[in-house]
């Protein structure tokens, strides 16, 4: 997995737990659907580890 989609995927985790981030702007082109869903895909995985 590449840094890009585990920092963005980190980002959003933090969000859900302690309140809005800044935009994903700065790592994500807006027209990146693939690595969009990669992100997704990391924090599936996260989440369903962690039950």
């Amino acid at each position: 997995m590449n840094d890009l989609v585990e920092e963005a995927a980190t980002r959003l985790r933090k969000a859900y737990k302690e309140g809005p981030i800044e935009p994903l702007r700065d790592v994500l082109e807006p027209t990146d659907a693939e690595t969009a869903y990669r992100i997704q895909s990391r924090n599936t995985e996260e989440w369903l580890a962690e039950g």
